[in-house]
């Protein structure tokens, strides 16, 4: 479905030709690898700072530079948590959520580079922390703008509280996450979709000998946790395990395969660390001009065309046929929405305007929708491969009766035939004709009769 994105003043609706085909024809990663880049559009309109970011990678190739842009504004957004605009009537911090899904050794690596522009701010958080007199230091907070990703949900918990209750795991592989998953699958599963929407997390272990037990426990009333990770197709299945799991809504997805091609390992005689570690000033920079509350709006005319766009995907024909996919476009929303704070955040920090209120610029509500539509795109190929997964095992379990059936409309007297010919009982085939029509296998018209 081809999906408009608006310009200039909204009036005017032009298509968005990279879209691709309907995810409910996916069969596993064959599909990954049609799935579209953010279109050129947005590059040629990024804030001077995301520009520069993007450049030292544009010969690596597209997918690598959608990558490092992604995983920069995901690490961008956990800079900003003072920064906070109103949906719905509630509030919400620019974090934001990406997962990148692609086989080994596809370039996903780059996002690493996200990484080190964090890494001045993180280091500055640190050694403040660590420097703070211990008498003002009572309760020996320790601040991080990273927190490892093998942390406990409890251990993340109190590096939230310490750090006002804003942080950003960044992990290049998602089996770090994974393990950390399999040891408390609930705990840590809630706090992602917890801190997703704001809503309040906390957490009481038993301490050591003597302490008290108001000392060990932890409340965070608004949890601002960004979370920038890259897997394999695997890892998603070990992380998230159906499309009824929540987790699968709660992020961005950027999903492709790979055509295993030598790159030039020495196209560009640069250190790479050194530029993004360079870049990475000024993410610190900013967190400091940003250290005040600052209310972000969009006008009128955007908020109208952000409603007609997301009606338009929440009544897609994709939406309607891939179980689990409405939740995603209601929680891509949500993204949209955090997409637009960071580039007009970004893009007012280097104009150095007033900070009191920061207004949607129409460029970066457009790159933000254009965003928003690519990661549609690949939330329904990644939701598809669930349903394909569940379809799979329904036709293991259940899928006997279905491959005997004519491929040209049949009654149900055609089908207990075949069925009870198979050694079925009649309520055993009547039951698998109703499982059939549930999982979209066979219709059934207005007359009774079926077709494959």
């Amino acid at each position: 479905m081809l999906m408009p994105v608006l310009s200039g003043d909204f009036k005017h609706i032009n298509m968005l030709n990279s879209l691709t085909p309907s995810a409910k024809s996916a069969t596993g990663m064959n599909m990954y690898g049609t799935t579209p880049y953010i279109p050129k559009e947005v590059y040629n309109q990024l804030p001077k700072l995301l520009e520069e970011i993007v450049k030292p990678i544009k010969n690596q190739g597209d997918r690598e530079r959608d990558i490092i842009l992604l995983s920069s504004l995901g690490v961008m957004s956990a800079a900003l948590h003072n920064v906070e605009g109103i949906m719905r009537g509630k509030p919400y911090s620019p974090h934001l959520n990406f997962f990148i899904v692609a086989p080994p050794a596809s370039g996903k690596g780059v996002m690493g580079y996200a990484k080190l522009l964090g890494e001045d701010l993180h280091n500055s958080m640190l050694l403040n922390s660590l420097n703070t007199d211990k008498d003002d230091n009572s309760n020996g907070k320790l601040k991080l703008f990273f927190i490892p990703g093998n942390s406990s949900s409890a251990a993340i918990i109190r590096h939230l509280n310490d750090n006002s209750g804003s942080a950003i795991i960044l992990e290049s592989e998602a089996d770090t996450i994974v393990t950390a998953l399999k040891q408390e699958w609930g705990t840590y599963s809630e706090l992602i979709r917890y801190s997703f929407g704001h809503e309040p997390v906390s957490s009481s272990r038993k301490g050591a000998p003597g302490s008290n037990a108001h000392e060990n426990y932890v409340a965070i009333a608004k949890p601002m946790l960004s979370i920038v990770i890259s897997g394999t197709p695997g890892q998603v299945t070990s992380l998230i395990k159906s499309a009824e799991d929540g987790m699968l809504s709660r992020f961005g997805f950027y999903v492709f395969g790979n055509k295993h091609k030598w790159k030039n390992a020495f196209d560009d005689d640069v250190n790479l660390d050194d530029i993004y570690k360079s870049l990475g000033i000024n993410i610190s920079e900013f967190n400091k001009q940003y250290s005040k509350p600052v209310k972000f709006v969009l006008t009128d005319a955007q908020k109208k065309a952000f409603d007609f766009l997301m009606r338009k995907l929440m009544a897609s024909e994709e939406v309607g046929s891939i179980y689990g996919l409405g939740a995603g476009v209601a929680r891509l929303g949500i993204i949209a929405f955090r997409i637009a704070m960071v580039l007009t955040a970004v893009r007012q920090y280097q104009a150095d305007k007033p900070l009191k209120e920061l207004v949607c610029d129409d460029i970066d509500f457009n790159s933000a929708m254009r965003i928003t539509q690519t990661l549609f795109k690949h939330t329904e190929v990644i939701t598809g491969s669930f349903q394909k997964m569940k379809t799979d095992k329904f036709l293991k379990d259940k899928g006997e009766l279905l491959d005997k059936l004519p491929d040209v409309e049949f009654t149900t007297d055609k089908a207990l035939k075949i069925g009870l010919n198979m050694g079925m009982t009649k309520r055993t085939i009547e039951r698998r004709l109703k499982e059939y029509v549930e999982e979209g296998l066979i219709t059934k018209d207005s007359r009774g009769k079926y077709n494959k």
